[in-house]
């Protein structure tokens, strides 16, 4: 078992840093790394694992294959999840799929929907996800050139106008994260973290 914590720690980390050739995101982690990394998180609390951007079924596979023989356990009796204002997306029951179409990087579309304050671009993407069975949608805004505590304010409410899924509020700014929990109607996952201890 993997012993007992107050809450449920998620753990979904990239495949490494992203670097972008040519227009094109690489990322410079392998399986065997990623899992021996995400083991660390697990010795430290972590109940909820899997991947995020650069992941592949590989990597999901190297980090089951390290997880062989571990089971983790909380009451049964709590509904552990995240919610907005009408939907309520409980972990522990199977997989989730988190759309994350809602993001500029590599996307000059979106980009320029982000610069132009183009906010029927982004309800369209949200809507087209949860049509196709998003159970959670990322968000995120940052890019050079705007106020990304703004942006993030103003994609969170357009998406809550059109949408009733929960949210995973996506930023490397302290400030845009703050700025998007506040006004989302919910509880959300916070995205970008990275692992360094200060952190």
């Amino acid at each position: 078992s993997l012993g007992e914590t107050l809450l449920p720690l998620s753990v979904m980390p990239n495949a490494g840093y992203p670097h972008v050739e040519e227009g094109r995101t690489y990322y410079d982690s392998d399986p065997a790394y990623y899992a021996q990394q995400v083991m660390g998180c697990v010795k430290k609390g972590a109940r909820i694992i899997g991947g995020c951007c650069g992941t592949t079924p590989a990597f999901i596979e190297a980090l089951n294959a390290a997880l062989a023989g571990r089971t983790a356990s909380w009451n049964e009796k709590t509904v552990r999840g995240i919610c907005s204002a009408g939907e309520i997306c409980e972990f522990g029951k199977g997989v989730r799929v988190i759309g994350e179409r809602i993001n500029p990087t590599g996307k000059k579309r979106f980009q320029q929907a982000l610069r132009e304050g183009d906010m029927a671009y982004i309800a369209e993407r949200a809507i087209e996800q949860a049509e196709a069975g998003a159970d959670i949608l990322d968000v995120n805004v940052g890019m050079p050139g705007i106020n990304e505590k703004e942006m993030m304010i103003k994609v969170v409410k357009t998406i809550q106008s059109v949408c009733d899924l929960p949210l995973q509020i996506d930023s490397s700014d302290p400030e845009a994260i703050e700025a998007g929990l506040r006004i989302f109607n919910g509880k959300a996952i916070v995205n970008s973290v990275n692992g360094e201890d200060e952190k």
